[in-house]
């Protein structure tokens, strides 16, 4: 169903259907997007605001695909208006959703002629992210998003089949895997939990109470969001071992879909969190987690990681170090699972 009007003036309508709608505007509008926190993901920017300058020529109509949050895509079709009133000349687009008459949009209680039926474009069955948003980030901004696109797909051919994977071992429930990658040994654990897939996705992420439940972890922060898929973390954990304490600078790239959630993330920069003296700062390099939906009361949670924790450590010391790490954390996860239940709030 096409949303309200979001201005009083202009028209404007959005909509998941292809090619929607008409805008009447100056020659430059200054749109602010607007949506209520909490939608899901078939509302369109999920509360983000995006202040767009739109320089249009004169009756040219323009189509502006946006890709948006899990690859949904909108469209709107733009052209300019003299003055208040309607354009002298009819500008092709399709029908507006549900209209009763073909090749009209409605507005209210009107019926817009649109052009005949011939003339209408071909819907698109491919979308390009929208150069105007491009435009509205910052360079660094930019470099963010193409860095968490890149983690993001490395992420998910890493957890979408076991075949370049090594069987390790199996440790109360958790089954580990290694391979190797760029030269160096990388690790994923795989465990059934027992809870929904949402569940245990609004527990991991967007991942400040991770202290409560990983004792390696100290602190874990979003220092800087991008939109609502990409941000920059800080995290710090605790000495295990022969490691002693690491403080990390990663940006983090989710991806929600029916049967899965997935968060990709990777060593970057961020200019408010440099390396500090005397203390050692690792480098992920392509890690995260998934979560993937078996039923209502069951998922699969695989962990990828993939850690420089720099300083002059064996191989070996890293390993048993991180088998025992991951065992024990999951092992608290779940009593912290157990714990949100016996208060109800799970």
């Amino acid at each position: 169903q096409p949303l309200p009007p979001l201005l009083p003036s202009p028209l404007l309508y959005l909509t998941n259907h292809p090619h929607i709608s008409r805008l009447y505007a100056p020659s430059t509008v200054s749109l602010d997007f607007r949506t209520p926190m909490g939608s899901n993901r078939s509302n369109f920017f999920s509360g983000q605001q995006y202040k767009i300058l739109l320089p249009l020529a004169q009756w040219d109509p323009t189509e502006v695909t946006f890709l948006v949050g899990s690859s949904i895509k909108f469209y709107l079709l733009i052209c300019q208006c003299l003055g208040s009133g309607r354009p002298d000349k009819s500008v092709p687009i399709p029908p507006f959703p549900d209209s009763p008459i073909p090749n009209h949009m409605i507005h209210g209680d009107r019926s817009y002629r649109t052009g005949p039926d011939e003339e209408l474009p071909p819907i698109s069955e491919e979308a390009t992210p929208s150069p105007i948003i491009r435009r509205t980030l910052s360079v660094e901004d930019r470099r963010y998003k193409e860095e968490g696109e890149q983690v993001l797909q490395q992420m998910l051919e890493f957890t979408s089949s076991n075949d370049s994977w090594k069987f390790e071992r199996t440790a109360d429930g958790v089954t580990f895997r290694s391979r190797t990658w760029q030269g160096k040994k990388i690790w994923k654990a795989e465990k059934e939990m027992e809870l929904g897939a949402g569940q245990l996705w609004n527990i991991l992420y967007p991942g400040n109470e991770m202290p409560l439940w990983n004792p390696q972890c100290t602190l874990n922060e979003s220092v800087y969001k991008v939109d609502e898929e990409t941000d920059v973390v800080y995290s710090v954990t605790s000495a295990v071992g022969p490691v002693s304490s690491r403080d990390f600078v990663s940006l983090r790239q989710i991806l929600r879909r029916d049967d899965f959630f997935i968060s990709a993330s990777v060593a970057t920069t961020f200019s408010q969190k440099p390396a500090q003296p005397g203390k050692v700062r690792g480098e992920n390099g392509p890690c995260g987690y998934k979560v993937v939906h078996i039923d209502d009361n069951r998922c699969l949670y695989i962990w990828v990681l993939n850690t420089d924790l720099k300083g002059w450590l064996p191989q070996s010391i890293i390993d048993q170090t991180f088998c025992g790490v991951i065992t024990g954390t999951f092992k608290k996860l779940r009593q912290f699972i157990e714990q949100r239940r016996s208060e109800g709030r799970l």
